[in-house]
C-alpha cells in the first residue's frame, strides 16, 4: 500500500449522553491521553499521513486539546447519524482520487498493524469498500453482518433494527472501513433514513455496494479486543485496564522489572531504563523519565520529573526517606 495515497477519518463528533459527562467523549482521558489521541497514533502508525477529524459535540473542546496536531477538523454541526458524518469530509476530498479509511474516534485499543493489514487487504484485492469485522461470544449492542449461503457479505444491520435471528449471529462489525473515495460519496448521497433512529447509517453502504455489484472485501479481526468500544464510565475503566496492561507489558519486554503489574499505574508517555525495579503500589505520570538502574520503591507518585540513572526513589520501609530528587513524594 502506498500511504500517500490513503486518507484516515475519525469520527470524533458524538457527545457524552452514555458517559453521563460534559466533556466530549472523545477527551476523556486513558493513561494521560485523551481517548480519540490512541486512534489517531494507530491510523500514522500504519503509514497514513493526512487525517480528517469529524467533531461536533462540544467542538472547541476538541480543537483545543488537539490544536498544534497535524489534522484537518470536520465540524459535523448536525449530528445525524454516521453516513451524515462521513458526508462531511466531501469538501476536503474533492480532488481526491485514492482510498479513504474511516474508524471511530472511542475505539482506544485499535493497533497500527491491523489498520495497516485492512488497507493492504483492500489494495491486494482491488476492493472497492473493505470491511474490518470480528466475532464476538457476546455481541450485544454491535451491528451484524449479513451473508448469503456464499459467505459473501451481503450488509450489515444494526441491533436496533435487527430481527430476533439476525441478533444470534456473532460475526460483528467493527465500525472500520476502507473505501475508494470516488466511490464512498457516491454511496452516501443514496442513503436514507429510514430506520428507529432516523439516523442516515454508514453500515447501508455495504447493501448499496452489494446491490450495485461492485467489490467488497472484508478482513476478520483475529484479537477483537481491538475494537472494545467506549460508551459509559465502566467500559472506559475496562479499556483503561487493557491498555495498562499493554503498556506494562511493553516495558518489561524492554527489560524493566514490575513486580507486581496489579497495583502498578504508569502513563503512557512515561520512559522507563532497563533494569529498573518498581515494586508494589507505584504511580507514575504524565511525561516522567525513569533512568538505568533505578529502584522506585512502594507507594512512591511520581509526576513529570526526571530520575538519573541508578537512582532509589521512594521511603525504606525500614529507614528513612532516602531521595532528595523534586517532585518524587508518596
Amino acid at each position: 500500500m502506498k500511504s500517500e495515497n490513503f486518507v484516515g477519518i475519525v469520527l470524533a463528533a458524538g457527545d457524552s449522553t452514555r458517559m453521563k459527562s460534559d466533556i466530549p467523549k472523545v477527551l476523556h482521558p486513558i493513561l494521560g491521553r485523551p481517548m480519540v489521541d490512541y486512534v489517531i497514533n494507530a491510523i500514522t502508525g500504519s503509514g497514513i499521513k493526512r487525517l480528517l477529524v469529524v467533531i461536533g459535540f462540544k467542538k472547541e473542546m476538541v480543537v483545543d486539546v488537539f490544536g498544534d496536531a497535524d489534522v484537518d477538523f470536520v465540524i459535523q454541526e448536525k449530528r445525524l447519524g454516521t453516513a451524515h458524518a462521513v458526508l462531511q469530509t466531501s469538501p476536503f476530498l474533492e480532488n481526491f482520487d485514492g482510498d479513504c479509511l474511516i474508524t471511530c474516534g472511542d475505539t482506544p485499543l485499535i493497533r497500527g498493524e491491523t489498520l495497516q493489514d485492512i488497507c493492504r487487504k483492500h489494495v491486494d484485492e482491488k476492493a472497492d469498500l473493505t470491511l474490518l469485522t470480528a466475532c464476538l461470544e457476546h455481541p450485544t449492542g454491535y451491528g451484524r453482518i449479513l451473508r448469503d449461503k456464499g459467505k459473501r457479505v451481503l450488509g450489515i444491520v444494526e441491533e436496533k433494527d435487527a430481527s430476533p435471528e439476525e441478533r444470534t449471529i456473532k460475526e460483528i462489525n467493527t465500525g472500520i472501513y476502507c473505501f475508494k473515495s470516488r466511490i464512498l460519496f457516491d454511496l452516501l448521497n443514496n442513503i436514507g433514513n429510514e430506520n428507529q433512529q432516523g439516523e442516515y447509517y454508514l453500515t447501508d453502504c455495504i447493501a448499496l455496494a452489494r446491490k450495485a455489484g461492485l467489490r467488497i472485501s472484508n478482513h476478520i479481526l483475529q484479537d477483537a479486543t481491538e475494537i472494545y468500544g467506549v460508551n459509559s464510565r465502566i467500559e472506559l475503566a475496562q479499556t483503561t485496564e487493557l491498555i495498562r496492561r499493554r503498556k506494562l507489558e511493553t516495558l518489561m519486554l524492554k527489560g524493566v522489572t514490575i513486580i507486581d503489574p496489579n497495583s502498578t499505574y504508569i502513563d503512557f508517555d512515561v520512559n522507563i531504563g532497563r533494569d529498573t525495579t518498581i515494586y508494589p503500589c507505584v504511580v507514575i505520570e504524565g511525561k516522567s523519565v525513569i533512568g538505568k538502574d533505578c529502584v522506585i520503591r512502594p507507594f512512591t507518585h511520581i509526576k513529570d520529573i526526571s530520575v538519573e540513572d541508578g537512582e532509589i526513589i521512594g521511603k525504606d520501609p525500614l529507614g528513612p526517606f532516602d531521595s532528595s530528587v523534586s517532585g518524587a513524594y508518596n
